[in-house]
């Protein structure tokens, strides 16, 4: 599926605005009377999406400022640009942004801080310091790049790590909770059942579960023979993105070539998307599950290992229980739907089906119950009803 977002370009006059859309793309989809410039610019397919951007260069003329004022309060993406050879210019960012803050209405907006005309540097004619840019960007809690669109440098590198920023991270963040556990689980290295050694000899302990579902047809051998010739930074930042789907920008070349040399592809499993779509695998499975959750006389079937990632309480549960344990018993007051809808969130990221309202109430209390680290993503799932009165969690 592909995606088109809107990034408003912001900044004062002469910072190298309309020269940055130059460098990036010629074509002008439209032109609103030359006072909105929109430049499209396809990027390459990340989180299985092609993602596509519209730079909008908005002209801050007086007789267009409802125009304008209507693009800051509809958008969500904004790139600030001032020039580091002009200190009015980097003054004025901070005067936009209380602008664009004030239209929001305290709605959120992603942005980043970027210094232009870094060329001047060798010209001992830059006026505002890295620094300054930095301590900016903290302030205003931002990435922070610095480019020459007269040269090039640092253009490209910034816009791939922007888009992280915009686009694919956005996703991540709706699942922040997911990914979070899994990179949990792969550094707190609870019940791990392979080791890896790598080229200096040190070893990596992993979950044979994880890495087999999400690196399929991949076997754990396999795995073991691509760590022996990779270093260690390099197995912990491969094993960290099978877990999670996500690694930097600058470790994506990396991957790949591991990628290649076990025939997995880096694009088709990065992303939450892929981690999901694996999970999802499990959970329909049966066949691999090695639990079973006890709950007014009827079980559900489950891998420990998934409820341990997910669970503060189970993997209490699990760790103080004897290994051998192969079941365990509610003593929560959940019925028997509400279990079902809260195990499959654990797999899934997701309440399922219209029935979740009935049973809402418990839902909430197990949040609290069950999962105090995922309470912002099942909350935002929830139907808010007119009246909310809570049951007693044992």
């Amino acid at each position: 599926m592909d995606l088109f977002r809107k990034i408003i370009l912001v900044g004062d006059h002469g910072v190298g605005k309309s020269s940055l859309k130059v460098r990036l793309d010629t074509n002008l989809l439209f032109d609103l009377g030359h006072e909105v410039e929109k430049t499209s610019l396809q990027l390459e397919q990340m989180d299985d999406q092609d993602f596509f951007l519209g730079i909008l260069e908005l002209l801050r003329e007086e007789s267009l400022e409802v125009i304008v004022n209507k693009y800051y309060a509809s958008n969500e993406y904004f790139l600030f640009m001032y020039s580091v050879d002009s200190p009015d210019s980097f003054l004025k960012m901070l005067e936009l942004y209380n602008h664009i803050s004030k239209l929001k209405k305290g709605r959120n907006f992603k942005m980043v801080l970027m210094a232009n005309k870094t060329d001047l540097c060798k010209k001992n004619e830059r006026k505002v310091s890295k620094k300054k840019g930095q301590c900016l960007a903290r302030k205003l809690k931002c990435p922070y790049y610095e480019i020459s669109v007269k040269t090039g440098a640092g253009v490209d590198s910034s816009f791939v790590d922007m888009i992280h920023h915009f686009i694919i991270s956005k996703n991540k963040q709706r699942h922040q909770d997911i990914v979070e556990d899994f990179k949990n689980l792969f550094h707190r290295q609870e019940l791990t059942d392979c080791c890896f050694e790598t080229k200096s000899g040190e070893k990596i302990r992993a979950h044979k579960l994880i890495l087999e579902s999400r690196l399929a047809p991949c076997k754990i051998k396999t795995i073991q023979e691509l760590l022996l010739t990779a270093t260690h930074e390099s197995a912990m930042a491969f094993l960290e993105w099978a877990y999670t789907g996500y690694t930097h920008p600058s470790k994506n070349a990396l991957i790949t070539s591991m990628c290649e040399k076990i025939s997995v592809q880096f694009k088709s499993l990065s992303g939450v998307t892929s981690v999901l779509k694996n999970l999802r695998n499990l959970y329909r499975h049966d066949s691999s599950k090695d639990f079973t959750l006890r709950v007014k006389k009827k079980s559900i079937k489950v891998h420990k290992l998934i409820l341990v990632a997910r669970s503060e309480l189970f993997r209490g549960f699990f760790l103080s229980m004897d290994k051998s344990t192969k079941s365990v018993k509610d003593h929560s007051k959940n019925s028997i739907e509400t279990m079902k809808s809260l195990i499959r969130f654990f797999y899934t990221n997701r309440l399922h089906g219209n029935k979740t309202k009935h049973f809402m109430n418990e839902i909430e209390n197990s949040i609290e119950y069950f999962q105090l680290n995922m309470k912002s993503s099942l909350s935002s799932q929830l139907p808010t009803p007119k009246q909310n009165k809570r049951c007693q969690i044992m």
